[in-house]
């Protein structure tokens, strides 16, 4: 018996030839098509193109527009932030307002003074009279808070005159003159010197205590005399016939000119504290203040160096020929009893004519 062929395992049957055939035969007319669209393909990829640069410009112009979104938010946010701040800005000044009207209703004003030491007299004769608040829990307001608010708000001109009557009290009722003390200056507000009732509510206010008017002088700034030049040079003219004197503050402080001194009918000028250290540090500065020394000088006004704090300064100071030395040096502004004991503990002993 003849033995069968044994059949290779790679070979294809009848039926898997014809299926292959057939996918070949598929594959063909799908090679056939592909060139055909070959030759449209380009056409079709400039109109991708032109799909994708339109897009393109469509994105960017939308990323502008987010980016001009973005920027509008950030400038409302700021516009909120600071509306907000405003709102806070006003609660705040309200609730200072409120703390100033509640001190003047219950006396709880006070004026603190700092003495004032004559090289001429070699001793205190003068003070500065400075405003302070006493809260509630019995802590003093900063007058860096309360001042502001105070001249914005228009309630400076009744603090301004409790201040004037409360000295008025303390030369009528204490031995202040008796301890060597010639006057009390007192800080008037560029509101005050605004008003053209100025000298009459003043007058009023030292004949009501029966106060002599040279024992108050009255100090001014520069920014005073800019702001209503007319109606406070009115009123100085009153108020100085009627006995009362001037000074002018914080001298060299910002544009100061020294016209200042001529136009204004002041017979005290005050060195500002910054002019008097770089007095110290600078030639220049030591220049200037030795020039407007010699000026006042030979006008006939007395000079007043502030913020004198060291040994250093004080000789300096004498050797420049200031009249009067004011500073953390002798004291600072202390309350009305203080004050008071320290002319007994400091002062030289008086003269018979001053007692």
């Amino acid at each position: 018996m003849a033995k069968e062929a044994k059949k290779d395992p790679q070979e294809l049957t009848v039926e898997q030839k014809l299926k292959a055939l057939f996918q070949l035969q598929t594959m063909l007319s799908k090679i056939d098509e592909i060139k055909t669209l070959r030759g449209e393909l380009p056409l079709e990829v400039q109109d991708l193109e032109d799909e994708i640069a339109g897009l393109s410009t469509r994105i960017e112009r939308i990323q502008s527009e987010v980016s001009e979104l973005k920027s509008a938010i950030a400038t409302k946010r700021v516009e909120i932030e600071t509306a907000k701040a405003s709102v806070a800005k006003y609660k705040e000044q309200h609730v200072i307002q409120q703390e100033i009207s509640n001190a003047l209703a219950d006396d709880r004003v006070e004026v603190f003074f700092q003495p004032i030491y004559s090289n001429r007299d070699k001793c205190f004769t003068s003070a500065e009279a400075l405003v302070r608040i006493r809260k509630k829990d019995g802590t003093l307001l900063s007058p860096s808070i309360f001042i502001p608010v105070a001249e914005k708000t228009g309630i400076i001109l009744e603090l301004g005159e409790r201040v004037i009557e409360k000295v008025c009290l303390l030369l009528k009722n204490s031995d202040a003159i008796k301890l060597g003390i010639h006057y009390i200056e007192i800080n008037l507000s560029v509101i005050q010197c605004e008003k053209r009732d100025l000298a009459k509510r003043l007058i009023s206010i030292v004949e009501k205590y029966d106060i002599a008017p040279g024992l108050i002088n009255l100090e001014i700034t520069e920014t005073a005399s800019i702001s209503a030049r007319t109606i406070l040079l009115e009123n100085m003219k009153t108020l100085i016939n009627y006995g009362f004197t001037f000074s002018l503050d914080d001298f060299g402080k910002g544009e100061s000119n020294l016209m200042y001194i001529v136009e204004m009918p002041v017979s005290i000028v005050k060195l500002d504290y910054d002019m008097l250290k770089a007095f110290f540090r600078s030639p220049k500065a030591k220049t200037v203040v030795q020039a407007v020394v010699n000026i006042a000088h030979n006008m006939n006004l007395k000079m007043v160096a502030e913020g004198i704090e060291t040994e250093e300064e004080i000789q300096g100071m004498s050797k420049e020929n200031i009249d009067y030395i004011q500073g953390y040096y002798y004291s600072c502004p202390v309350p009305q009893n203080d004050f008071l004991e320290f002319l007994r503990n400091n002062q030289p002993v008086l003269s018979s004519s001053a007692e």
